[in-house]
């Protein structure tokens, strides 16, 4: 039938739907770890912690989620945000 041909396809669009709401999420962590980093004067070692990140007063308003539910890693000005 027509709907166990569309079926693929919407899953397929979901998938990829949450990869990009994803991606787009890790760019907004690496670009507050970098404000973060230009404010703080921090080494490339240096690690944000997400209550200097996240919320009011921050650099990103609310803590991002992932789309898939897993979770994000900050880690270290020199390295990207990482998701599970």
């Amino acid at each position: 039938t027509l709907l166990s041909l569309a079926m693929p396809n919407l899953v397929k669009a979901r998938e990829d739907s949450r990869r990009q709401a994803c991606i787009a999420n890790l760019k907004r962590i690496q670009g507050a770890k970098e404000q973060w980093a230009l404010a703080t004067n921090a080494r490339p070692t240096a690690r944000p912690r997400s209550r200097e990140l996240y919320g009011a007063g921050r650099y990103i308003l609310t803590r991002p989620r992932c789309p898939s539910g897993g979770a994000y890693w900050i880690g270290d000005i020199s390295s990207p945000p990482q998701c599970t």
